[in-house]
């Protein structure tokens, strides 16, 4: 099981590596009793950790929309499966931990994760977006080497 902390504040290295997402980040944790964000989101981590394909599937919605920088598109289930089994076969070992998580006062969480793939150490931003406790949407800030505990 990964694990993960919570700040009350936004490293200020962190904030402008969102800016460019249009997201605003606020200062202060917001808790949503209706949609348990980070449970979901410790979740999802295990089944990528685990390499899960059934539990992977069973957290995204169909058509789950992704934004990379420079392109957002619609991504099937079988799409998203492909990506998560070519992730698996490419890094064997792969295993993701989750550094901070800000939950927004919308349905969104943000997630600063490090990746492990070997002595490989990778660390990324990923703003999740649920609709009815499912993963509806992403955006995605390619991972630099690095630890963000470092």
């Amino acid at each position: 099981m990964s694990s993960s902390r919570t700040i009350d504040h936004v490293p200020d290295r962190i904030g402008p590596e969102l800016a460019h997402l249009g997201i605003s980040l606020h200062a202060r944790l917001v808790w949503s009793a209706a949609v348990d964000r980070r449970g979901l989101i410790e979740q999802y981590t295990s089944y990528w950790n685990d390499g899960d394909v059934a539990g992977f599937r069973s957290m995204i919605v169909d058509g789950c929309v992704r934004h990379d920088p420079g392109s957002t598109v619609p991504v099937s289930l079988d799409d998203n499966e492909r990506r998560f089994r070519a992730a698996h076969a490419t890094y064997t070992g792969l295993q993701l931990r989750n550094t901070w998580m800000w939950e927004h006062e919308t349905d969104c969480i943000t997630v600063a994760y490090t990746m492990t793939v070997g002595v490989t150490v990778l660390a990324g931003l990923e703003v999740f977006r649920f609709a009815d406790g499912l993963i509806a949407e992403v955006w995605n800030v390619a991972p630099n080497e690095g630890d963000w505990l470092a």
